[in-house]
């Protein structure tokens, strides 16, 4: 896929959204800017903030010549949805948010007078308005970027099958795949996609990138420390990692685990369980943290990180 001074690239992914800022944690927004911006003529960035965010209506960003030129919003028949999201607005799959969704997508591709020479549409709803405007000739090549897959993602039979049916549609239809796991694409495949008619996939994560890791000598980190990062849900272990520490205090009475991330209830859950564990003073909470380089220079200074993901009927984890 090549790109120069005279491409145009859309993007649409999205962001939780909370007091009027764009949490870090997001569809990839601050690497794809940074990589594509200096490179092409024209960036657009379809932003749809995540259910619970504090706005539920795309907010578009323009990037020209390295800089941005404007932020613009939907049209307004896009605001026939405004009721349904407001509505709908808490955590979870929500339908009317996969409709404006695809539609945001619709919505900017009819405003562009050229077509787009790349799109990128982060999760199957993104990628397939996508393959259809190719279909109309308002965009060249089409890129299906897979932030998160699992072939028991919802409880629901039918509503999983459909799940699956977009993920195979629009790996068969795309022009590239872009997994964030290596896993995923034998996933996919064990799930039912024909190797044969799916698209050529690329392993494209979004974690650190070579500028944010280094190590720390030994004598630089601190002893006995455990450290969690990350979103604070409790299918992701943060509970499990908290009740361990009694345990593991009884052994190593120094130990202390540093979890970094996290706002509000999540925070407020995990600290009465250390209360109510009489650990408390072994359980040190960061706090949620913007500065992805930031990030990485705390949880180096720790010598073990935890991803104690639960095992739980119809967990995606």
């Amino acid at each position: 896929m090549m790109v120069n001074a005279t491409t145009t690239v859309l993007i649409a992914t999205f962001s939780p959204w909370k007091s009027g800022q764009r949490l870090p944690i997001n569809g990839n927004v601050e690497p794809m800017l940074d990589f594509f911006v200096p490179k092409v003529g024209k960036t657009v960035l379809i932003d749809q903030p995540y259910t619970g965010s504090d706005m539920v209506m795309p907010r578009i960003e323009v990037y020209e010549k390295r800089r941005r030129v404007g932020v613009f919003s939907s049209s307004f028949w896009m605001y026939v949805l405004y009721p349904l999201l407001m509505a709908t607005n808490y955590e979870g799959t929500q339908i009317p948010f996969k409709l404006r969704d695809f539609f945001s997508v619709i919505d900017w591709a009819a405003r562009e007078k050229k077509p787009i020479d790349i799109f990128i549409g982060f999760e199957a709803m993104n990628a397939l308005a996508g393959i259809l405007l190719k279909r109309l000739g308002k965009i060249n090549s089409v890129v299906y970027y897979v932030s998160d897959y699992t072939p028991m993602r919802y409880k629901q039979p039918w509503f999983n099958s459909l799940y699956l049916w977009l993920d195979r549609f629009c790996a068969m239809h795309a022009d590239w795949i872009w997994d964030v796991s290596p896993a995923m694409q034998p996933a996919r495949i064990a799930a039912g996609l024909k190797k044969k008619l799916s698209a050529p996939e690329l392993h494209v994560p979004n974690a650190l990138y070579p500028k944010q890791i280094h190590a720390e000598h030994l004598d630089q980190t601190i002893p006995y420390s455990l450290v969690f990062m990350g979103t604070l849900g409790s299918d992701n272990g943060p509970d499990l990692a908290v009740a361990a520490m009694p345990d593991v205090v009884k052994k190593f009475p120094q130990s202390k685990l540093h979890i970094v991330g996290g706002t509000g209830a999540d925070v407020g859950r995990l600290q009465q369980l250390a209360k109510s564990l009489s650990i408390q003073d072994s359980v040190i909470f960061h706090g949620f943290v913007s500065d992805r380089e930031e990030i990485s220079k705390i949880i180096r200074r720790f010598r073990l990180a935890l991803a104690p993901y639960v095992a739980r009927p119809g967990s995606g984890r």
